[in-house]
């Protein structure tokens, strides 16, 4: 027997870790793992509770944490100790620490304010005691439990009752409150007094630690050494005999939840379990496929029935309704999915790398892994399409259109990507149209399954979309040019007829457009909107009706049909499941593919509704799976939003409003300069809610709300307004709104009182004004005289300044005329002095030539002191100063300016830095220096170095333009 049970219990467990497998990728996409960097406390969680707005509070090692669905806040307890127990009750929120514990109670602003009980016992009593677990009684107490103590707090009161041994936990289901001993059995607590439970010795110190309801009058008990066992609340505890108790029985539970469904057991070193009510392992969360850690202290769920998970590494929400379901591995590598059918209990996934097939038979769709699908070898390569027709599935690929039928693959025609199937009757027969990359083709359907027919005659465009009217016109959109064409066809053994549909008949240009069906009427989606054919003008027009109410999704590149009067909208990475019916829209479903592993194809989003229930969403790399039942459930459990906080603005102070005001009305005073108000829910987990406000009386429109949730109002006039807040969850559920109001009151210039003095004081003004209106008169003759001598001596002043600025312009001419005299007269005076020192070098060198033949005729000392006199006229320095004296009037401060940037300049260097300013040559400088043209190249190296001029940067230009 023994045996039997251990191959049983094996055989459960390969069995389960299998099935788990299978859904360990898709798991991760339902944890949100929130950790302490995001809510403020320390890593250790040991607790969780809501209140019945949704707010969630958790037990921290830091303290007490609130989450608002926006934001975490963390409330420190006086101690400044780790929150071990929570527990909501009414407005209350019990919590228990080391050695202390009281209630939490928000007050008229929102915030948390704590209250101890235990500081009304004495210090000893409490010595040492943790408080590990709260609950409350039908005879509305708490019990606050400690290891070897229940402290009960009722009417304000809390009495001490020993329990004389250690015990493990405390649990209240359907009004039993039961615990275990450390070291005993299983004990009920009743009218003040503890019981041990007939039966509970199978279960003696096995440590139980989970309590949970169990079918309608029975209970479910988690150990850490025995696993699940179920009490019948009177004397019978008995082994749950199934695949969980074989699989967990030494797995250390230490935490359960129940959702009316299914039961999630949480464990110190295993993760968490999801089971069913017949005793299955449906799932298994660890730390391998999305949590942060394999031990749980506690787990609850809420009203949305996601299961909150505290966390020896943070806090997890796990969402196992989400309505999304992601089949997708990267070692798969699928490639690009375009195509998904179910045909013969087999989901078929057609991508650019081939046809892969996964049978389903007796499994559900959220348990297939892209690792297991089997590839068709006959079909590798690019898939564009798959077809259900009966007993037959059509594959359009680029090889030609394949047909599968049982396991066999027949190609029955080699026309090359094949884009969709529609169904067309022609001639009284019924036909299957594909259009393709250059045709329209038609395929009949045989006993052996379909052949091809016919390729139409007329029709040589690529082409991607096509649908049909109900005159059975075929429309059909071209790949990459911007129009569609309209097809009729008379007889299939002839041309067809087409029309061009473009700019000039209505489409927008360069828009992209693509044909569809909509409630009955063709439809183009382009980039610039929605539109319609009107077949009265034959034209393309918008489709405003439809377009208006569709907001962004009027930019749509893609809608397919999901359901009876129900149209998916793509917008890239946003999808939108829209029930439309005479003409009335409404949005049913959304959701954003955001995770770029796993994003739509943005120019062609594929969508296949595989079934009545399921629609497909072609990914890069596989395929998300989205289930009408799931978002049907998460519209029905939709949050609500609340107002959190409301306050104004006043002298630099800020004042709250209240926030509970039982319909009464917040009055806030006129002279505010700003109104916050601050609105929550907890319908999102992950800040993917979106929200939109209107004050009634106000606005006209609905305003988009700010990821911080705040809505602020500067001055508004006084009077009474109602703030109106409404929201959407992440997948396009409506939360259910919340209105707040308020009035502002009246100005004191608006009160009676103040008008009444008013209308006196402006009698006697006016009274006053007849009176001064006489004087006002006469002073007016003479003002009028005043003002015309004033006028006169104004005019007479202004033609005084005209005249000053005339001189001051002829002044200024004359200036110029001076400058440029002055010159001319140092340009003159230069050539002249250039001239005059050429003559004395000749005369000199000629004199220095004849000196050579004349050589003892004519004395030495004559000689030199001829060529001195001469070397003395050349270096004048007469010469220079005047030269100098008329380069400073031309050219004002030029060698006070050139010294006080470059220091190091010598006089020589001024000089010759002068004459470059002039433009003169190296040549007409030589003189002037009485140097020769190389001596002047010399210096004018020396010069660039000393001005540390570059090799392109020309000297002579530097000093013109300095």
């Amino acid at each position: 027997m023994m045996i039997c049970k251990q191959f049983f219990r094996s055989v459960a467990i390969i069995v389960s870790l299998l099935s788990i497998n299978f859904s360990a990728l898709q798991a991760a996409n339902k944890v949100n793992n929130i950790l302490k960097d995001t809510y403020g406390g320390f890593s250790k969680n040991w607790s969780v509770d809501f209140d019945e707005r949704g707010i969630v509070y958790v037990g921290n090692e830091a303290g007490l944490l609130q989450f608002d669905g926006n934001t975490w806040q963390l409330y420190k307890t006086p101690g400044q100790g780790s929150v071990r127990s929570v527990l909501i009750s009414g407005e209350r929120i019990y919590t228990g620490s080391f050695e202390e514990f009281g209630y939490w109670e928000a007050n008229a602003w929102g915030n948390l304010k704590y209250t101890s009980l235990s500081d009304t016992l004495a210090r000893d009593v409490l010595h040492n005691d943790m408080i590990w677990k709260i609950v409350h009684t039908q005879n509305d107490e708490v019990i606050f439990q400690a290891f070897n103590t229940l402290y009960i707090y009722k009417n304000d009161t809390v009495t001490v009752h020993e329990i004389g041994s250690g015990i493990i936990f405390l649990s209240n289901v359907r009004n039993r409150i039961i615990t275990q001993k450390t070291r005993g059995n299983i004990i009920e607590f009743s009218n003040s007094e503890f019981a041990e439970v007939a039966g509970s010795k199978v279960l003696n110190r096995a440590y139980t630690r989970v309590f949970l309801p169990f079918g309608s009058e029975q209970f479910l008990l988690g150990s850490a050494k025995k696993g699940l066992y179920i009490w019948d609340g009177k004397s019978q505890i008995r082994e749950w005999e199934c695949e969980a108790q074989q699989q967990m029985k030494d797995y250390n539970i230490n935490a359960g939840a129940f959702d009316g469904n299914f039961y999630y057991i949480g464990t110190l070193d295993k993760g968490i379990f999801k089971i069913n009510k017949q005793g299955q392992v449906v799932e298994h969360l660890n730390v391998s496929n999305g949590l942060e850690s394999n031990t749980i202290h506690a787990l609850k769920c809420d009203r949305q029935k996601r299961l909150w998970v505290a966390l020896n590494k943070g806090i997890a929400c796990v969402e196992f309704n989400r309505p999304v379901h992601y089949i997708t591995n990267n070692a798969a590598n699928w490639g690009v999915v375009h195509a998904a059918a179910i045909y013969q209990n087999k989901l078929f996934v057609g991508t650019n790398q081939g046809v892969y097939y996964h049978p389903i038979n007796g499994v559900s769709l959220s348990e297939l892994n892209s690792a297991d699908f089997i590839a068709i070898e006959e079909l590798k390569g690019q898939v564009w399409s798959l077809h259900n027709q009966g007993n037959v599935l059509l594959c359009g690929h680029n090889l030609g259109t394949f047909q599968i039928k049982g396991d066999a693959v027949k190609q029955i025609a080699d026309i090359g990507g094949g884009q969709n199937f529609v169904s067309i009757s022609l001639e009284g027969k019924d036909y299957l149209l594909q259009n393709s990359y250059t045709s329209l083709a038609l395929f009949g359907q045989q006993r052996d399954g379909f052949t091809l027919k016919s390729i139409l005659k007329g029709f040589f465009e690529p082409s991607r979309s096509m649908s049909i009217d109900h005159h059975n016109n075929i429309w059909v959109s071209h790949t990459r040019r911007n129009e569609v064409f309209k097809v009729s066809i008379s007889n299939i053994d002839e041309p067809l007829k087409k029309e061009r549909y473009g700019l000039e008949k209505g489409l927008p240009q360069n828009a992209g457009s693509k044909v569809s069906k909509l409630d009955g009427r063709i439809i183009f989606t382009t980039r610039d909107g929605l539109f319609t054919f009107d077949e009265l003008r034959d034209t393309v027009v918008r489709y405003k009706r439809i377009e208006e109410q569709l907001g962004e999704y009027a930019f749509a590149n893609a809608v397919r049909q999901g359901g009876f009067q129900s149209y998916w909208f793509a917008l890239p990475p946003k999808v939108a499941l829209f029930n439309i019916n005479s003409g009335i829209v409404k949005k049913e479903f959304e959701f954003a593919f955001n995770d770029p592993h796993n994003s739509l194809d943005e120019k062609y989003p594929v969508i296949v509704a595989l079934n009545d229930t399921t629609t497909a969403f072609g990914l890069e790399n596989g395929l998300a799976l989205v289930y009408n039942s799931a978002f049907e459930q998460e519209q029905t459990l939709a949050d609500t939003i609340y107002i959190k906080n409301a306050a104004y603005r006043l002298d630099d102070n800020m004042y709250k409003l209240p926030l509970d005001r039982h319909d009464t009305v917040a009055l806030v005073p006129y002279a505010n300069s700003r109104l916050i108000f601050e609105y929550m829910s907890v319908g999102s987990v992950n800040h993917k809610s979106s929200y939109w406000y209107k004050l009634d009386g106000y606005h006209k429109n609905w305003i988009k709300g700010n990821p911080q949730n705040k809505i602020n109002f500067t001055k508004l006039p006084w009077g009474r307004y109602t703030l109106l807040v409404k929201g959407e969850g992440e997948f396009g559920q409506q939360l259910y709104p919340v209105q707040y109001s308020f009035e502002i009151e009246e100005p004191y210039f608006a009160k009676t009182w103040f008008i009444i003095c008013v209308s006196i004081l402006a009698l006697i003004i006016l009274v006053g004004i007849s009176w001064l209106i006489n004087r006002i008169l006469k002073r007016y003759h003479n003002k009028l005289i005043e003002d015309e001598k004033q006028a006169w001596n104004e005019q007479h002043k202004e033609e005084q300044l005209r005249n000053e600025e005339k001189m001051i312009r002829l002044k200024n001419e004359l200036l110029q005329k001076e400058i440029q005299h002055q010159s001319t007269e140092l340009a003159n005076r230069t050539i002249a002095t250039i001239k005059r020192k050429e003559v004395l070098n000749e005369v000199k060198q000629e004199i220095l030539k004849q000196s050579e033949h004349l050589k003892v005729s004519y004395p030495e000392k004559y000689m030199n002191r001829i060529l001195r006199m001469i070397d003395h006229s050349i270096e004048d320095e007469d010469d220079w100063n005047v030269f100098r004296m008329h380069f400073d009037k031309a050219h004002e401060d030029f060698f006070k300016r050139l010294k006080s940037s470059y220091d190091d300049l010598t006089p020589k260097d001024l000089r010759l830095c002068a004459y470059l300013k002039m433009n003169l040559s190296t040549k007409e400088i030589a003189p002037l220096m009485n140097v020769s043209p190389r001596s002047v190249e010399v210096h004018r190296y020396k010069i660039r170095r000393k001005l540390h001029l570059g090799p392109n940067e020309n000297l002579t230009e530097f000093m013109i333009s300095f």
